[in-house]
């Protein structure tokens, strides 16, 4: 008589038993080789990007990202070097810089120095007194400014200017006669005031016609003129 062994009990059995225990062992092996992909995957990705920071100006950077579980992270690496190696079940993947690609450095904006001040002095106005030995000069004066005529005879005509919007004559000429001690003479002085109103040339000019007792004037000693150039 044949004795039939119970339902998993016999050497079949145990078989399928030990198969079962190897894939489970297999299958929690492969998890865990996987997870380490991924770590090393992450580390990668973190290290690219340490990288891409810390490259000196002339390395050129593609992309720079953080690798996520499987995703697929594209990184720079200086020339020259050896692209890290993936392992088992990573997705983490090195591409090398490219050799015809070119940063161009910034150009820091230069400083614009302010424009130069330029200050303007005015002259203050001035008195002048112009006599006989000032005839044929050219006297410059600032607006505003006071110019007098003394010529030494009371016998002097004294004329307004050429331009008395320039140079107008303040009031009439006067005479102051002397004593010279004898008829006829001119002893005292003639004495006209200008005043400088507007920026331009003027002519001042004066005559007369005789130069003592009955002593003619020559062209010279009989005229006089002086030309004032008024600055604004």
């Amino acid at each position: 008589m044949t004795s039939t062994p119970p339902e998993g009990r016999g050497p079949g059995a145990a078989d399928d038993l030990l198969r079962r225990a190897r894939a489970r062992g297999e299958s929690i092996r492969r998890r865990r080789l996987a997870l380490r992909s991924t770590a090393a995957a992450i580390a990668a990705g973190g290290l690219a990007v340490a990288l891409a920071v810390t490259l000196p100006s002339g390395n050129a950077v593609h992309r720079v990202g953080t690798a996520a579980p499987g995703s697929t992270t594209t990184a720079a690496r200086p020339r020259g070097s050896t692209a890290p190696t993936s392992t088992p079940g990573s997705t983490s993947t090195a591409v090398a810089a490219s050799s015809t690609s070119a940063v161009v450095p910034s150009t820091a904006s230069k400083a614009v120095p302010p424009p130069p001040v330029t200050t303007t002095t005015v002259a203050a106005p001035v008195t002048l007194t112009l006599t006989d030995t000032d005839s044929g000069r050219t006297v410059t004066v600032p607006d505003g400014s006071t110019v007098i005529v003394k010529l030494a005879a009371d016998n002097w005509t004294i004329h307004d200017s050429s331009d008395p919007a320039v140079l107008a004559m303040q009031g009439a000429p006067a005479q102051q006669r002397a004593d010279c001690g004898y008829p006829g003479g001119t002893c005292g002085s003639t004495r006209a005031t200008f005043r400088a109103d507007s920026a331009g040339r003027a002519t001042v000019t004066a005559g007369r016609s005789y130069c003592g007792e009955a002593i003619r004037c020559t062209p010279k000693t009989g005229a006089w003129s002086v030309t004032v150039v008024v600055t604004g």
